[in-house]
């Protein structure tokens, strides 16, 4: 039976839509949801810190307001399922603005489903829930408009109607995201070409008219400082924050990335010694931004908005016939097998939000002891800081979040970790009450006086020497997360109660040469089994150590 001629474009649309239902992985949408609640609550714009006690009071830019309004309405109504059917609204959203974009270009339907899966596997680390996403939809309408009006001339499109359409679309698109500022790039980089070729001001003209529509803000002038500032501080970013840092080959989730790169680089190369006529625009938009995209992997996506099409322009007037047939069906081969390898496993273990890359479990915690925690002030993970304050305030406010305004406290904060006489003076400047860690394998080697007066080594968590036991108690802990209390912060009864003084993370060796030692009474250390049980968000976790303590206390009196 003969396979329809239509059958593999729809193979490879089918992968682009189930690639795009990747689940929601970032922690930052918690803070923007916090923004999102206290607008609705107050009836304002944010303009000051409310959620930290380290920047309690100071000026905020919310340049992104209104997605996070977007995000709260998301979340009211369908939790982070709502959340996650926003995030591939928006995604299909790009995803149909690039088919017509591959179509200006003649590109038959087999071709376009090539690039549209190439678009979305490119786009996989950003596939996520984040505010560029508006700015990835943005940007894809605005480059089909500047490509259709390059192609069909600007006869169409002059007049007060032109004006007022660009003025409300940066208008609208600066109060999303910042990412409108790649906008008016393209827009300044395709307004030069135009001007070179026509001597005309059409174009040209809307450049000014869309960077003053951007001011159109609840903060006016003060976005584009604060976009200055963040351009200031990309090199440190890029030190402390994955993120913002460059791509590599490492990454194997960045392989598309690094094909389309290659792809456009050589297609447009070739085009141009074959025939010199490829335009001045798609030279200048896939050196710029493809070397912004080389510099820091978070603006890729704008970068292969524009490689996928130009790729799809430049290849139109290279190979036509069996060798387009043969370019075409490489490139399928190869999207086909990434889908197989990196993105059907995380569709096969499908969730709308995977919880582990927030400290849930910690967080029911906290919140089932505000009674005694709140109004502490808690040292978190940069990373933590929005789900922590979304969960927990106004009881108790954060250290740190993902938001621009710590951004300075970044050096510090790593380099505290260097010695434990750093990390003291680090935590007691800021006058912390609750310390929250990561659970990490990171251990030190220490004597250990063992019974009759043997002596041996013990490899001890890193805690024991940063959080010393005089002054900080360990509280809770999970395959995630850590919880440490000062201990002149809360009660003692509370901490009888509540504090593990032998069950503990990455010192369960210690653990049992105490207990073969007879230093370390059974009772107490089934106690602090049982309570790490009860609190455990992992039931398996729960399991494995109430096996661990049956393992090892069998035979003992």
């Amino acid at each position: 039976m003969a396979v329809p001629r239509w059958a593999p474009a729809a193979l490879l649309l089918a992968c682009a839509a189930a690639a795009l239902c990747l689940p929601v992985l970032n922690p930052d949408v918690f803070w923007h949801l916090s923004a999102g609640r206290w607008m609705l609550e107050h009836r304002a714009f944010p303009h000051a810190d409310w959620l930290s006690f380290t920047m309690a009071g100071r000026p905020w830019v919310d340049f992104e307001w209104l997605t996070q309004l977007l995000f709260y309405a998301a979340f009211s109504l369908g939790g982070l399922g709502g959340l996650w059917a926003l995030k591939l609204l928006v995604f299909t959203a790009g995803a149909a603005l690039l088919w017509p974009s591959l179509g200006l270009y003649g590109t038959s339907a087999s071709g376009r489903a090539v690039g549209m899966l190439a678009w979305v596997l490119g786009i996989s680390t950003a596939n996520d829930l984040r505010p560029e996403n508006f700015s990835l939809v943005f940007f894809l309408a605005l480059w089909f408009y500047l490509e259709r009006r390059r192609l069909k001339g600007p006869s169409l499109h002059k007049g007060a109607y032109e004006v007022i359409a660009v003025a409300a679309f940066f208008a609208l698109w600066a109060n999303l995201h910042a990412g409108f500022v790649y906008g008016l790039i393209l827009l300044g980089i395709c307004a030069l070409a135009d001007f070179a070729k026509r001597r005309a001001l059409g174009l040209p003209a809307l450049l000014p008219i869309a960077a003053a529509a951007a001011l159109l803000n609840p903060y006016g002038p003060a976005v584009y400082r604060v976009l200055w500032e963040h351009y200031g501080a990309l090199a440190e970013l890029k030190t402390y924050i994955f993120e913002w840092q460059d791509p590599t080959l490492q990454a194997s989730w960045l392989w598309p990335f690094w094909a389309i790169l290659l792809s456009a680089y050589l297609s447009v190369l070739a085009r141009y010694l074959k025939s010199r006529d490829v335009p001045a625009e798609h030279l200048a938009c896939i050196f710029l931004f493809g070397l912004s995209a080389s510099a820091h992997a978070r603006t890729s996506v704008y970068f292969l908005s524009i490689a996928v099409p130009v790729t799809a322009a430049a290849l139109k007037g290279l190979a036509a016939g069996k060798p387009r047939r043969l370019l075409l069906g490489a490139a399928a081969a190869f999207e086909l097998a990434f889908f197989a390898w990196k993105v059907a496993p995380e569709l096969a273990r499908f969730d709308v939000f995977q919880e582990h890359y927030v400290p849930a479990g910690l967080t029911r915690f906290l919140e089932g002891e505000r009674g005694t925690l709140g109004g502490k002030r808690v040292f978190n993970p940069w990373h933590w800081g929005g789900y922590l304050g979304f969960k927990l305030h106004p009881d108790i406010r954060v250290f740190v979040d993902g938001r621009y305004l710590f951004h300075g406290l970044l050096p510090r904060m790593y380099a505290a970790t260097r010695t434990p006489e750093d990390y003291r003076v680090f935590l007691d400047s800021y006058g912390i009450d609750i310390a929250v860690l990561e659970r990490t394998r990171q251990l030190i080697a220490m004597p250990a006086a063992l019974k009759g007066g043997g002596k041996g080594m013990l490899w001890r968590p890193f805690y024991l020497f940063f959080l010393p036991k005089k002054d900080w108690a360990l509280v809770y802990w999970d395959s995630q997360a850590m919880a440490f209390v000062h201990r002149s912060t809360v009660p003692e009864q509370w901490l009888k109660t509540h504090e593990f003084t032998a069950f503990r993370p990455e010192d369960l060796k210690a653990a049992q040469e105490l207990l073969h030692e007879g230093l370390l009474p059974k009772g107490r250390l089934a106690a602090e089994v049982e309570r790490f049980a009860a609190l455990s968000p992992d039931p398996a976790d729960a399991a494995a150590s109430r096996a661990w303590l049956k393992a090892l206390t069998e035979g003992q009196p």
